[in-house]
């Protein structure tokens, strides 16, 4: 009974989050992200927001939008990420690895799963060097298709900015430039694709423009995501398993051989030897004169020694022997950063032809 419940509230999950739409929100610790669910989309249950450039959200995180400040957001899900660069000591690679499980886990695979697009917060206030990094690395995780799907939004606190933020909206500007080849169209002004928003008190001119960027985006396709996963699984087994990207090096083990040999053990010995010795025998006398004739016997006598007994061995004698094996030039991430980087030189072509 328990499993049937389960499987009803699972389905029922599901069921809810397909008949609604899905954002994805990413950016750095510290950006918004957390705040901008709060502020302007009023989720249902309360994300908690950092006040550093710590991430107070660990792991992915599901939120349900409502429609206090605008009836677009009611119902819709909200997925809040770890940001990129935590200072917490996560990571990028373990934020990825997460994110990737949550998101087949979540959704699933399959033909039809997607989510409806993908906010990238920047904050004013952080390094605009670091967008180009973080859009390069989302293209690796996801697949070029992803340009097509993303809204950038920077974060503009407060109107004093105005110069801050402009910066900030020309980097942007100039970073999907840089990979507007990989998508199915050209960006001529960004006007749906990059906006500014204050993400703790948006105005209501900055939710009317969010709403329509929000609804023009292209849906990304989780099939992308795990076709992306095995394209680049086969450059890298192609690279690991090149001769050309092994060396060799020099082992030695020991090795035992027999060998036939003696082995000698000194034993105590007893001998009888026998010895002459001579008694009286008999003697003959005349005319005043005598003669005795001594008679011999052997006389018995033990006799102590030692001797060398030697017998056949076989021993193992040890041996060293060098072996030479090989072993891949470089660690294996080097290779997989490798795989990734031709991946993403394919699709590049691809798209150019």
């Amino acid at each position: 009974m328990k499993k049937i419940i389960s499987v009803f509230i699972l389905f029922n999950i599901i069921f809810e989050i397909s008949a609604s739409k899905t954002y994805l929100i990413l950016g750095e610790s510290g950006n918004g992200k957390s705040t901008f669910c709060n502020s302007v989309f009023c989720t249902t249950e309360v994300a908690i927001e950092g006040h550093t450039l710590s991430a107070e959200t660990s792991f992915p995180h599901l939120y349900t939008g409502t429609g206090k400040v605008h009836p677009f957001f009611n119902g819709l899900n909200l997925i809040d990420t770890p940001g990129s660069c935590d200072t917490r000591g996560k990571s990028n690679q373990e934020i990825v690895e997460e994110l990737e499980y949550f998101l087949i886990n979540t959704f699933g695979n399959n033909t039809d799963s997607k989510i409806d697009g993908i906010i990238f917060i920047q904050d004013s206030y952080s390094m605009r060097a670091r967008i180009d990094l973080h859009m390069e690395s989302y293209i690796s995780f996801f697949s070029p298709s992803v340009v097509d799907s993303t809204l950038f939004i920077v974060n503009q606190r407060n109107i004093s900015e105005d110069r801050l933020v402009n910066l900030h909206m020309e980097e942007c500007t100039r970073v999907l430039n840089k990979y507007s080849f990989m998508s199915e169209k050209h960006y001529d002004g960004y006007k749906n694709h990059l906006i500014k928003v204050n993400v703790k008190e948006p105005s209501t001119d900055q939710i009317n423009r969010l709403v329509p960027s929000l609804q023009n985006l292209k849906p990304y396709y989780l099939k992308d995501l795990e076709f992306k996963k095995q394209e680049i699984n086969k450059i890298y087994t192609e690279l690991i398993n090149n001769p050309e990207n092994m060396k060799e090096y020099q082992e030695s083990k020991i090795e035992y051989k027999e060998e036939n040999g003696f082995e000698e053990h000194v034993v105590p010995t007893e001998e009888i030897v026998y010895t002459k010795s001579y008694t009286n025998g008999f003697g003959l006398s005349f005319m005043g004169f005598s003669v005795s004739f001594p008679k011999s016997i052997q006389v018995p006598q033990l006799v102590k020694g030692s001797k060398v007994l030697r017998t056949t061995k076989k021993n193992s004698v040890p041996t060293v022997v060098p072996i030479t094996k090989t072993m891949l030039k470089n660690e294996e991430e080097f290779y997989w950063k490798k795989a990734i980087m031709i991946y993403q030189s394919k699709t590049k072509q691809k798209y150019n032809n």
